[in-house]
């Protein structure tokens, strides 16, 4: 789909990253836009995305760095989306598994103008007292309404009421736009961490097993 580009922020994860792309692929055929940014200088990554003649960015060279684990994913995101020539994208962690097709949502953003993202519900403490809001390990976001203003960000603080893009959907319900939920996980798994770490012990047994599974899947050439 020439309307849509898929955004991911990786950091030392290559298996992960592939089991990702490849669950995607199986279930959206052809050929799609991505933007990734890997944060790390890891070759195995670097190697990884070169079989697959996968474009990435270098984050360490394109982002500024400083806080969230020493580099900046949430800055990541805010730069994809400010880039992609795209008017709709898809953000996702590297460890999100694909269950079904999900572009038929991107339909929802393209028929009601009111709405600018999508995605599962993130359930908050009710102690927190939070408005309603898609975590962005897994939203479809309108890029063209997020680059229409320059206050919206996915910013990051060490404040539990303010994860990644919280201060985002503050800003959309100010705006009187919306955001439109569907079933949580029924789409995918997201083995949640596994993203930010590097691969090793339980996390890369894990992946080993999933990799293997999904060693019949060839992606070279389904990402540019």
């Amino acid at each position: 789909m020439d309307d849509i580009t898929l955004i991911t922020c990786s950091y030392n994860t290559p298996l992960v990253t592939e089991c990702m792309l490849k669950t995607f692929s199986y279930f959206h055929k052809g050929k799609h836009k991505i933007c990734l940014i890997e944060n790390s200088d890891n070759n195995e990554t670097k190697l990884l995305l070169d079989n697959y003649n996968i474009p990435y960015v270098n984050g360490k060279k394109v982002l500024e760095q400083n806080n969230n684990w020493g580099w900046s994913h949430h800055k990541g995101l805010d730069w994809a989306v400010k880039n992609i020539k795209t008017k709709y994208c898809l953000i996702v962690d590297t460890d999100i598994l694909f269950l079904k097709p999900i572009l038929n949502f991107l339909d929802i953003l393209k028929e009601d103008n009111s709405i600018v993202a999508l995605g599962p519900h993130q359930i908050f403490p009710p102690k927190l007292k939070l408005s309603p809001r898609v975590h962005p390990c897994f939203m479809f976001l309108n890029a063209e309404f997020f680059n229409s203003y320059s206050d919206l960000t996915f910013s990051y603080t060490n404040d539990p009421k303010h994860d990644v893009g919280s201060y985002f959907y503050e800003r959309v319900y100010e705006l009187g736009k919306s955001i439109y939920f569907i079933e949580h996980n029924k789409y995918y798994n997201h083995l949640e961490g596994a993203s930010w770490a590097v691969e090793k012990n339980t996390v890369n047994d894990i992946y080993k097993k999933i990799s293997k599974k999904l060693s019949h899947i060839n992606i070279k050439n389904c990402f540019y």
